[in-house]
């Protein structure tokens, strides 16, 4: 049975362009992908028609009770985000600016347990300083903690798609990340035109996926 290029998780611009270049289902890329135009990138197509590796429940109940939750040591937020920061999951905090999203970030980097924690700050909102106080007054090794939380700057969607890019070499040898955090994903897209905002939060969200379902980082 041949699958149709719409059943894919493709934006309706990408998927529109691929038909109207007669391309209508995936084996007509594969057969074909030396004819695709070069404005029209798909560069994680195998991902996208892989069939995903199966998983017994006993596999499933191990992986969950393994996971040790994040804490924020707020009880009452960690209430609230109980089955929200997850593996394999990607959860949105969204509010008004100044409503401390880029704080429960930081109590996040800092709680979390036996595992590290990739931090890409698009804003220029990465406080040290903050984070220090946070793990002097959360934890016992403030040092320690700090040392398990990376950081990069991306400013701009070119830097940002580059930095979910070299994820994809640079955990393989830091399997020990349990948490990714983008603190906004929406400020270096605030100019871009809406459908292009669009496709390029699609693209990243996709990798994104992928990467959280194959390292099993929330």
């Amino acid at each position: 049975m041949n699958q149709p290029i719409s059943s894919l998780d493709l934006t309706d611009n990408i998927i529109g362009r691929l038909q109207k270049n007669g391309f209508h289902y995936c084996h007509d890329f594969k057969e074909n992908c030396e004819n695709i135009p070069q404005k029209i990138h798909v560069s994680n197509w195998p991902s996208l028609t892989e069939a995903p590796s199966s998983k017994t429940a006993l596999e499933l109940l191990r992986e969950e009770i393994h996971w040790q939750p994040i804490t924020t040591f707020v009880p009452e937020l960690d209430s609230l985000l109980k089955h929200e920061i997850s593996p394999n999951m990607i959860t949105e905090l969204s509010g008004f600016p100044g409503t401390g999203k880029t704080q429960i970030c930081f109590h996040l980097s800092v709680g979390v347990n036996e595992g590290e924690t990739f931090f890409i700050s698009t804003n220029k909102n990465f406080a040290s300083h903050r984070l220090r106080e946070i793990a002097q007054k959360c934890v016992s090794d403030m040092e320690s903690a700090l040392k398990r939380i990376y950081c990069v700057e991306a400013t701009d969607p070119v830097e940002l798609l580059a930095s979910v890019k070299f994820l994809e070499s640079w955990l393989p040898s830091h399997n020990h990340v349990r948490l990714l955090i983008i603190d906004s994903i929406s400020w270096p897209l605030k100019q871009k035109p809406h459908t292009e905002r669009a496709s390029l939060i699609h693209t990243i969200f996709q990798n994104l996926r992928i990467l959280a379902s194959k390292y099993k980082f929330a």
